[in-house]
């Protein structure tokens, strides 16, 4: 069978088969899921912390990770239709170690220009006004304790429920809210109560 035709039988898939076909030697399998969520990890590590290189790092760091799951007598995953949350688990891992490693230096870029957007390129004042709230809503996520950025990201952007977000960050379901309460709060006041 042709490669191609093997991708886009693959892309059909869901993610579970995906990883388990990966783990059986089906390197397009890999391909597939890489394609489908390195955005969604990029620009999750790309908020928790605020640099596009080290979100770079991370993205990488976290597919590797997937790939040596994928090893024979590697730690295996298991599908139970909950491979979105444990690759986050992977990346959140990987951020906070690089958050708390003495190599995180800067905190805070703009993020406006890796969004990618599929509509028509917006005018330059379009632009800068996306930047500046972008940048705005970045700085006030970035003033947010650790625990309480995790949580609003997995929820607000990555649409999780409170029971995925507290699979991911392995806390009660009780304290995920608590987080995302305190950190709207908090990204209020920081924002001029604009959310």
């Amino acid at each position: 069978m042709d490669g191609r035709l093997a991708e886009d039988l693959l892309e059909g898939l869901n993610d579970d088969v995906l990883m388990q076909r990966f783990i059986d030697g089906e390197t397009d399998a890999f391909d597939v899921l890489f394609r489908r969520h390195h955005r969604r990890i990029y620009h999750f590590a790309r908020l928790m912390l605020g640099d596009a290189g080290v979100a770079e790092d991370i993205l990488q760091e976290t597919f590797m990770a997937v790939a040596r799951a994928g090893r024979p007598g590697a730690a295996r995953f298991l599908a139970q239709g909950r491979f979105v949350p444990w690759l986050i688990r992977i990346a959140r891992n990987r951020c906070i170690n690089r958050a708390s490693s003495s190599q995180m230096r800067r905190r805070s870029q703009s993020v406006g220009a890796t969004m990618q957007t599929e509509s028509p390129a917006p005018s330059p004042a379009q632009q800068a006004a996306v930047r500046d709230e972008l940048q705005l809503v970045q700085d006030a996520l970035l003033l947010l304790p650790p625990s309480q950025r995790q949580a609003i990201l997995l929820y607000a952007c990555e649409q999780m429920t409170y029971q995925e977000v507290a699979s991911v960050m392995q806390v009660p379901v009780n304290t995920v809210r608590t987080l995302i309460h305190r950190g709207r709060e908090t990204l209020g006041r920081s924002t001029g109560g604009k959310r």
